[in-house]
């Protein structure tokens, strides 16, 4: 493993990443799923697992239905009623879509098996340091 400190640096989370980092984010995921389509007998030797119990399931809707009192007090009131048919059909079948997306997505339709960054977020990503000290457009490291 390489130490990424001295020349890598993570995009604060007050910004977003601007489009040409992005892309070559998604570059590199490209590559994970091109190699997961390729390598298909590797990938189903295992037996995969569900990822979450049906327990961990019900914590994930529960802490989901306590945050949208926060959700309301800072989303803007119009915004918030294009949208709050939907939240409330999404918190009210939770665990259904779980399932679905976790359980029945991936044997359905004969799908694919393929490897994911399940959760990407800025701080996953390393972006080179420019010459000026910078964070550059390229992707140095990508970690959970």
């Amino acid at each position: 493993m390489e130490f990424l400190g001295s020349d890598s640096v993570t995009v604060p989370f007050y910004r977003s990443l601007n489009i040409y980092q992005t892309k070559s984010v998604l570059n590199e995921v490209y590559k994970l799923q091109e190699h997961s389509l390729l390598n298909q007998d590797d990938l189903t030797k295992f037996n995969w697992e569900q990822p979450f119990s049906e327990d961990i399931m019900k914590s994930f809707s529960d802490l989901a239905r306590k945050g949208i009192p926060t959700l309301k007090k800072y989303i803007l009131k119009e915004m918030l009623s294009e949208i709050e048919n939907d939240l409330d059909n999404m918190l009210s079948n939770y665990i259904k879509i779980m399932k679905h997306v976790y359980t029945e997505l991936p044997k359905s339709n004969d799908n694919v098996t393929v490897m994911t960054h399940g959760d990407m977020w800025t701080n996953n990503f390393m972006f080179k340091v420019d010459s000026d000290g910078n964070c550059s457009n390229n992707l140095s490291a990508v970690f959970d």
